[in-house]
């Protein structure tokens, strides 16, 4: 059957199970305030809902969400929101097909009731143009590479945002949501014998610091401190990315990279810290693991999960690690299991050119 919403409606996700929802529906659903959103599409390419998030994922994660071990939140923070209304624009004949095949399944099996745009996706557009977003695209310098520049806020375009901080969530399967046990990762967690991952209260302990024998400390956020950067006693290296889709983090794994391994060949330690410690940091770690050690994304990931079982990359971060495999070339061979990491691998350190003036800067 096709269900049209009222716009009082608030669609049920008490039961899991599947309902069509087409564009006049979808239409009215979205001037509907007072229910939480979520539009995922799983086409590639088209022109863009609305508010909507856009579903391409990687093998690891697709993988993931079907074994139930994949946080929602990390997809769109309204999947966790109880009555929020899930919307899923199918790829019927595209790339993606296996893709919406498998988020129906999996958000199923959480407990989540689904509706599934019927037609012809540009069709729904052009009978209703108010549902036509804007495709979000990365400011490139002069040598094509991106720039990290913030998006416009969600909210200002009248829609629920696509990103919330929903760190103290985690989803476990038939579960909603629960409160994540903060005490159940201790800081800093020692990823190999140079590279340590931390949160914010690791950053900002300078007795700890000194007893591990932290010498550099990548900072990836916009907003917290270099905390002593000023007494001369640790090297900075500043990412100043925020843990939401508006930001390519990607850009700045080269930087990343050769920060880490300088460090390592002299001797270093270095700690790679977010607020949480558990996406922007570990994306970064990931990254470097994957480029230094020849690894899979899903080799690196598992590494680091080995030591940190509270890892949780964003699901746009790790698209831009799915990418960032891709530009690496590994051999088949790469992508079988490798011994535990080891310390200073040994390649050239040298200072990437691809950043235009706001990309990070080496501080002492």
């Amino acid at each position: 059957m096709v269900l049209y919403l009222q716009m009082d409606a608030t669609p049920s996700s008490s039961t899991a199970g599947e309902m069509e929802l087409d564009a006049a529906g979808l239409a009215r659903l979205s001037e509907c305030m007072t229910t939480p959103q979520c539009i995922l599409d799983c086409r590639v390419d088209g022109t863009p809902f609305r508010g909507a998030t856009r579903v391409s994922f990687p093998e690891i994660l697709l993988r993931r969400l079907s074994q139930g071990t994949y946080p929602l939140a990390s997809i769109n923070a309204n999947l966790v929101i109880p009555g929020a209304a899930i919307v899923i624009v199918p790829d019927y004949q595209g790339p993606n097909v296996e893709v919406s095949r498998i988020l129906r399944e999996s958000l199923k099996k959480y407990g989540l009731s689904i509706l599934i745009l019927t037609g012809d996706p540009e069709d729904v557009i052009r009978a209703f143009p108010n549902l036509k977003g804007e495709e979000k695209k990365m400011k490139k310098d002069s040598a094509g590479f991106a720039i990290p520049t913030p998006l416009k806020p969600m909210e200002e375009e009248g829609t629920w945002p696509q990103v919330l901080n929903l760190k103290s969530l985690r989803i476990d399967p038939g579960q909603r949501a629960t409160p994540v046990d903060r005490h159940k990762q201790v800081f800093p967690v020692q990823i190999n014998e140079h590279l340590y991952l931390g949160n914010k209260e690791i950053a900002s302990n300078k007795d700890f610091l000194n007893q591990i024998g932290i010498t550099h400390v990548v900072n990836v956020t916009k907003n917290l401190d270099n905390f002593f950067e000023n007494d001369g006693a640790f090297r900075y290296l500043r990412i100043p990315v925020d843990d939401n889709s508006s930001f390519n983090l990607s850009a700045f794994f080269p930087d990343a990279i050769t920060f880490i391994e300088s460090a390592a060949q002299s001797g270093g330690k270095v700690l790679v810290h977010c607020l949480a410690g558990i996406s922007r940091s570990v994306t970064v770690c990931i990254a470097y693991l994957m480029s230094t050690h020849k690894w899979s994304l899903e080799h690196a990931y598992d590494q680091v999960l080995r030591c940190n079982g509270s890892i949780a990359p964003n699901f746009h971060f790790m698209g831009q690690l799915s990418e960032f495999e891709s530009t690496l070339c590994l051999a088949d061979s790469a992508r079988s299991p490798h011994p535990p990491p080891s310390p200073a691998c040994g390649i050239e350190v040298v200072k990437s050119n691809f950043f235009p003036p706001s990309s990070p800067s080496f501080k002492e």
